[in-house]
């Protein structure tokens, strides 16, 4: 990501749709950019 070493470190509240964050939650099978996504959003 390009800003990742602007915000590393510091406080960001990413505000999204609770449904489609159960949707990604509760899939098995994720395609890469999902992957990456939900590695970037869990650190």
């Amino acid at each position: 990501m390009i800003l990742r070493h602007y915000l590393y470190g510091v406080h960001v509240d990413v505000l999204t749709s609770h449904k489609s964050l159960q949707y990604v939650f509760k899939q098995k099978d994720l395609n890469n950019f999902q992957r990456r996504l939900l590695e970037l959003l869990s650190t």
